[in-house]
Formats: structure tokens, C-alpha cells, sequence
């Protein structure tokens, strides 16, 4: 006689286990007591059903710490709710889980975590924490500086990382990384990246960590890929096979996706002593505006800040000793991502002269084909900023004219 049986799938081990005990069905006198149970595919009921793992946000553990992780198990509704990088906050229950093992292996147990409820935090949510007093006085402080705006942002940029002195471009670079140009799509219909990437060399040292360690604590989300790191999984994402299947692990890069990623050599900097720091606009202040300037301001690239722009890139394709592998369409784009993220910061709705003429000299202190230009990383903080930015630009302006004028002659 033929018995079928519904078998809950256990948590223990994650699986349908077929009834340890004989079979109890009785036919007239008789008791079945069969232990030979068979899986009866056309009758199988399926639920949603999904692993995953949470780690601790790195942003809260002391430098150093390894953040720690646990599986959780969704079921049902609770199941694709999420995905790689996302932050969640997860309410269910601690049990515990089989390790799958060979036959006459050790047994061993993991901690699983089987939620009953999920909340995801909305990335959009975090452009629209900016205190309204914060904003008036950000609003306050370039109606001060409005003969000056250049002083304006130097006054911001010495605020950022304090105990670093001068390094008055690498400053200026990496708030430009953090606010970011604008998205768009190009005239056959591809996506153009907002995101400004930033590479920092330099010898030990000289500072490059708590650039990044800063930062870090500037982006709402941000990921430190150094030391023993948050993530096995490299950059990107990587296969693992885990109790006999094969899962998908997020890597540095999905888990910042959003945010910030900070990738270093070293296994952390020891916290500056606050008590010796002294900072014009401190931390949260400076965290404020970013959200702010961020989300008010999504400029367009007036007809100047075009021509300089594209005069730029031409005399880099020009150039003699020029490297074909820097000097491409890419290259124009990076400007006018550095081009619009300067004219976030500077509290702008329109990409001006003076915003293009700042990316060109960005990128003039790495490339360096005007000669005589001035321009240097690891320059201190001047007093008139505004008087050199007029130097600089009649050379740079200079040079574009020359170039046009010559183009005209042939």
C-alpha cells in the first residue's frame, strides 16, 4: 500500500529529510512500518526561499576590526527583497543550521538567523536628511564670499582633513570625487557616468590614508578595502561554493555601490587626537553640505566653460609627447565631470568659465603640457586664491587662443 507524506523542510538542515521513524499507516491489522520513503516530484509545493549574509556596517567598528556576518534566511514575501550592498535592518529568529558534511565526517553547526521582518533603507532618503538651519547658513556663507568665491572654497577646503597641512589640490580633488558630476545619456542613447574616480600616489608617509579614511567618513556609504578587509570576494563579486553549492559573494565595489570605495595598502591610521584639531567647519558640518550641494544643484555647461573645455582636449591631442591612451573621448568626459562637480561646490546651477578653467588645471598638474603653467598637487593654500585663479586662466586661455589661431593659419 502506497502512502504520501507532506514534509516540512527543516531549518536545521535546509532540506527535506525523508521520516526517520517507520511508516504508521495501518491496512486492516496490519501496520505498514516501511522505512523506504520516495520524493514524489508531482505533488512537490514550492515557497520563495533564499540565503543570504549581513555584515556589520564598517563604518561603525574601530579601525582595525574585522566586521562580523551572519547568514540570514528569507522565506516567502521576504525573499528578493534585497540585493548586494544594500543596507537592511533584519528582526527574526537565532537558530541553528547543519554544516552539510561527507558521510563519517565531524558534523558541525553554523548560526542562522530565519527573519520574520525586513526594512531597506532608501538610498534617497539620505539627500534629503539636510537640517534647514544648515542650509541657511551655507546660503549665508557665499552671500559672504560672493566677491571672493574662490576664498569661499579654500575656506571649506582647509577645513578637510585638518591635520593634513596645505595639499590644496589633493584637497580640492577629493571633494570633487565626493560631490561627483551629473548623469546623463550621450546622442546614441548610452549611459554617461556621474562618478569621479580619483588615484592618489605618493610616497609613505605623506598622508594618503587619512585622505582615505576621511573621505570615508564624508560619504553616507562608504567601504575600506584595506588590511585583512570587508569583503573575501576582490573588487567585484566572485563564486564560492558553500555546503555543496555554488553562491554569489559581493566584493568591495557592489558593497560601496552608492558610496565611497577606499582602497589602501595600509591596515588603518590611528584616529587624529581631536583635542589638537582645530577645524573651521567640522565634520558633520562638512557632511551636511555634500548632501546638500548634492542634492540642489544639477549644472549645465555654459557655452565658456565648452569652448575651454574642448580647447583643453584639443591641445592634448595635439600635444608631441602625448599618450594615446589617455587622450580620448574619456578624457573630455572627465572634464566636464570635474567641470560640474566643482560648480556643485561652489553652490552653482551653471558650469562657468571659472569651474572649466579649475578641471583643466586638475588635470594639468598630472599631464603638464602648457609650459609654464604653474599648477602643483602638492601646493599649500595661497592667500588671494582669486588673483591666481586670474593668472592662471590668461595663461590657460592664452594657450587655447594661440592654438585656435594657428589652427585657422593652416
Amino acid at each position: 500500500m502506497r502512502r504520501r507524506v507532506l514534509i516540512p523542510i527543516s531549518l536545521d538542515n535546509a532540506e527535506a529529510s525523508p521520516p526517520s521513524s517507520p511508516c504508521q499507516v495501518q491496512s486492516g491489522r496490519h501496520i505498514c512500518n516501511n522505512t523506504k520513503y520516495r520524493l514524489a516530484p508531482s505533488v512537490l509545493i514550492h515557497t520563495n526561499y533564499q540565503e543570504i549574509k549581513i555584515q556589520e556596517n564598517a563604518k561603525v567598528l574601530a579601525v582595525g576590526n574585522v566586521p562580523r556576518s551572519i547568514c540570514v534566511l528569507l522565506q516567502d514575501d521576504l525573499a528578493d527583497m534585497c540585493q548586494n550592498g544594500d543596507d537592511i535592518e533584519v528582526t527574526g529568529i537565532v537558530t541553528r543550521q547543519w554544516v552539510y558534511s561527507m558521510p563519517g565526517a565531524r558534523c558541525n553547526t553554523d548560526i542562522l538567523l530565519s527573519a520574520n521582518q525586513l526594512h531597506k533603507e532608501q538610498r534617497q532618503q539620505l539627500l534629503t536628511e539636510v537640517d534647514p538651519q544648515a542650509v541657511q547658513t551655507f546660503c549665508k556663507f557665499w552671500k559672504t564670499h560672493a566677491d571672493c568665491p574662490l576664498a569661499g572654497r579654500n575656506a571649506i577646503l582647509a577645513s578637510i582633513c585638518p591635520q593634513l597641512h596645505g595639499l590644496c589640490m589633493i584637497k580640492l580633488a577629493m571633494m570633487l570625487m565626493l560631490i561627483g558630476g551629473e548623469q546623463r545619456v550621450s546622442k546614441t542613447g548610452g549611459q554617461v557616468r556621474a562618478e569621479v574616480h580619483m588615484l592618489l600616489v605618493g610616497d609613505p608617509g605623506t598622508g594618503k590614508s587619512q585622505f582615505m579614511q576621511y573621505a570615508a567618513k564624508l560619504s553616507p556609504r562608504a567601504v575600506m578595502s584595506s588590511g585583512r578587509g570587508s569583503s573575501s570576494a576582490g573588487l567585484t563579486v566572485t563564486a564560492i561554493k558553500d555546503g555543496g553549492q555554488w553562491a554569489l559573494e559581493a566584493g568591495a565595489l557592489v558593497l560601496a555601490d552608492g558610496g565611497v570605495c577606499c582602497i589602501d595598502e595600509f591596515d588603518g591610521i590611528k584616529e587624529a587626537d581631536k583635542t589638537s584639531i582645530h577645524e573651521d567647519w567640522d565634520i558633520d558640518t562638512i557632511r551636511q553640505y555634500l548632501l546638500w550641494v548634492k542634492a540642489a544643484f544639477h549644472p549645465e555647461l555654459s557655452a565658456e566653460a565648452e569652448e575651454v573645455l574642448t580647447g583643453y582636449y584639443k591641445l592634448q591631442r595635439t600635444a608631441i609627447d602625448r599618450t594615446s591612451a589617455r587622450t580620448t573621448v574619456r578624457m573630455l568626459e572627465s572634464l566636464v565631470r570635474l567641470a560640474q562637480a566643482h560648480a556643485k561646490l561652489m553652490a552653482r546651477d551653471v558650469v562657468t568659465q571659472q569651474d572649466a578653467v579649475v578641471a583643466v588645471s586638475m588635470a594639468e598638474a598630472a599631464s603638464r603640457i602648457l609650459s609654464g603653467a604653474q599648477f602643483t598637487v602638492g601646493a599649500a593654500f595661497c592667500d588671494d586664491p582669486d588673483a591666481a585663479y586670474d593668472a592662471e586662466s590668461e595663461h590657460l586661455l592664452g594657450a587655447i587662443r594661440h592654438m585656435d589661431s594657428d589652427s585657422e593659419f593652416e
